[in-house]
């Protein structure tokens, strides 16, 4: 959004991305196929996070404008002090409390398909996620 000057989605990078998903998915049914003694699959978490999780806008640190380092925190700069309430570091890279939310979310996910694929389908819409085998 910055590097176009918008406020809002750009259309060029997001019909990229499904794009770049729909081939992801094209390779995850190739995966499969090939390798019958494994499982692919890809959990597409839709973005939900707690209310404290504020600030959203902007990253925590001052970014970095040249063209090298180009969205990483400008060197030798103190971060915020409440970074548990950023979704983003930088420009590119989710906090630590994002991680751990989104990591918690795929093991709940994941783990009934280690117990058993009905429950699994059951499970992962409650929990807000898409399993596919795609």
């Amino acid at each position: 959004m910055a590097d176009y000057g918008l406020n809002s989605c750009v259309d060029l990078v997001n019909n990229a991305v499904k794009l770049f998903n729909t081939l992801l998915n094209t390779t995850l049914n190739d995966l499969n196929n090939r390798f019958l003694d494994a499982k692919f699959i890809l959990i597409d978490a839709r973005l939900v996070y707690p209310n404290d999780l504020n600030v959203t806008d902007k990253p925590c640190c001052e970014i970095e404008l040249r063209t090298t380092g180009k969205g990483s925190c400008v060197p030798n700069q103190v971060p915020c002090s409440n970074r548990q309430n950023y979704i983003f570091w930088d420009a590119f890279h989710p906090t630590e409390r994002v991680n751990d939310i989104d990591g918690t979310k795929a093991y709940e996910t994941l783990y009934p398909f280690y117990t058993s694929e009905a429950i699994l389908h059951l499970t992962h819409k409650e929990a807000g996620y898409e399993v596919s085998d795609a």
